[in-house]
């Protein structure tokens, strides 16, 4: 059986979200699906690639936004998973507020390999 790779569990955490990538200054707004210490899932209609480094800001309460700089570790037609990278100072205490109050991982797929 193949497992989940992540080293941290992640909380299903649906938020407003924009990305801004850094190389070309490109916006898009997006839908947050799941976050934890370490990452996030976007739902996004035209997602960056792979390796792309972007600004993340979560506007849950837009007078305390979640602002990260991320790198885009994997991207499909209509999902992209982050990697916080740097992470501004006030919004180490929003993502530890909002972790705190999750409650359930979020399920993960398993993979079932058959042998012959």
């Amino acid at each position: 059986m193949e497992r989940e790779r992540r080293r941290v569990p992640r909380y299903q955490f649906i938020a407003p979200a924009e990305l801004v990538e850094e190389a070309s200054g490109a916006r898009s707004n997006s839908w947050v699906a799941d976050i934890g210490s370490q990452g996030c899932s976007l739902s996004v209609s035209n997602p960056p690639r792979a390796g792309s480094v972007v600004w993340l800001k979560i506007g849950v309460d837009p007078r305390e936004p979640f602002q990260a700089r991320s790198t885009v570790v994997h991207s499909s037609a209509d999902l992209v998973g982050l990697q916080f990278s740097e992470i501004k100072p006030n919004s180490s205490a929003i993502l530890e507020k909002w972790l705190a109050s999750a409650k359930f991982p979020k399920q993960t797929s398993v993979k079932k390999v058959e042998s012959d």
